[in-house]
């Protein structure tokens, strides 16, 4: 199930799991120096959000169909995508007169694919339509057309956290204030 939560109902949610709530009510210690703790937790939320947004599995997020792309044309009869920047990761497209959507492969292939395209015997066609990342971070796909759909991952920004149900776990609990290793 798809969940929509504000920064106050995650780090809500971020206390809970890391054992600072519910507070006791019989009791109160006030302390006027020291770290703001929703702070650093507000911080940690974003960064391990953000790294699943580019990196985790697909379904533990909220894939949608990205809108205002840019469309032009590319070398070899293709089409060239110009993702929003609220865009984090493309993951799978479909132009007019394909038969079926291309999964998008990743920056590191572009040379060997935009190569291909210009052998009439190994290109791209309708039935085995290919799409790939640029290192600008365009997709080029082929054979070219217009655009029907595009399916991503995109950030709705610093206030909201958009996901499925089961990248929440994920979120509050795998390798806490750990971005760069996997989460």
């Amino acid at each position: 199930m798809k969940l929509s939560l504000t920064r106050a109902q995650m780090l809500e949610r971020r206390r809970i799991s890391g054992g600072l709530e519910p507070l006791r009510s019989d009791c109160s210690i006030e302390y006027t120096d020291g770290i703001d703790i929703d702070r650093l937790l507000e911080q940690q939320l974003r960064a391990r959000y953000v790294w699943m947004l580019d990196h985790a599995d697909p379904s533990m997020l909220a894939v949608e169909s990205v809108g205002g792309i840019k469309e032009s044309a590319a070398p070899h009869g293709g089409s060239k995508l110009r993702l929003p920047p609220s865009c984090r990761r493309a993951l799978d497209v479909e132009l007019d007169g394909w038969e079926v959507p291309a999964h998008i492969l990743p920056s590191d292939m572009f040379g060997t694919i935009l190569s291909l395209q210009a052998n009439t015997f190994r290109a791209a066609t309708a039935r085995h339509p290919v799409a790939v990342t640029s290192p600008g971070g365009d997709i080029y796909a082929w054979p070219g057309g217009q655009l029907r759909q595009l399916n991503g991952i995109s950030d709705p920004g610093d206030d909201s956290y958009i996901l499925d149900e089961s990248g929440l776990s994920y979120l509050l609990d795998y390798g806490k204030g750990n971005t760069q290793a996997g989460i």
